[in-house]
């Protein structure tokens, strides 16, 4: 359970959404009951482990967990979080946290307050210091989609401005990635994939 600090003021309002799994029988259990709303049992445990600052729901398969908590920096409350959300029951398993880094054109601009035309002439070239980050890919030929993480830092640059969005977002993307490793890889990758992988991350965290 996370707690809070002794300085309340060097605390700041940090809000994020964490998608989450529960196991086969709590699921089988919520569909039984409807299929829309978590178990009282499981929401009286979330609020026991800290997750009083927390709203409930249901997206597709998965459950989230909108939070609006108050810690030092972003990636403390994001891990409070996740830590509290999974010690509240074993069947709670935490995928993926949001805001989504993958966006459009139309999300950079309100993520960073500009207008559509603004954005496209960053993306051009035409504006700023050229360079604009590369597509992660394309939905098709007219729909390119930039990872937040790229995009973000590409701003910081541009303003010159001290922000804690380009790290955040950086250590987000991490924070994702290696959730995606856990959620998939125990079930889809033998031993010495596994432990490829991890050989690989973990060289990449020491460079």
């Amino acid at each position: 359970m996370h707690t809070q600090g002794s300085d309340i003021e060097t605390n700041k309002a940090q809000t994020f959404t964490v998608l989450f799994e529960v196991g086969t029988s709590a699921l089988a259990f919520i569909e039984e009951e409807g299929g829309d709303f978590l178990p009282p049992s499981l929401l009286e445990s979330f609020f026991e482990h800290g997750s009083s600052d927390a709203t409930f729901g249901r997206r597709g398969q998965l459950f989230y967990a909108e939070f609006d908590r108050n810690a030092p920096s972003f990636s403390e409350a994001v891990l409070t979080a996740i830590a509290d959300l999974e010690a509240a029951s074993s069947h709670v398993l935490v995928v993926r946290v949001e805001p989504e880094e993958l966006v459009n054109a139309a999300s950079i601009a309100e993520r960073t307050g500009r207008t559509r035309e603004g954005v496209r002439l960053h993306i051009a070239g035409l504006r700023g210091p050229g360079k604009f980050p590369e597509p992660r890919f394309y939905l098709d030929s007219a729909h390119p989609i930039w990872t937040w993480s790229a995009v973000a830092a590409w701003y910081a640059q541009y303003t010159g401005e001290e922000s804690d969005e380009a790290s955040d977002a950086a250590f987000l993307a991490a924070l994702n990635a290696a959730l995606e490793i856990r959620r998939y890889a125990p079930s889809a990758l033998g031993v010495k994939e596994r432990d490829a992988i991890a050989d690989l991350v973990m060289t990449g965290l020491h460079k």
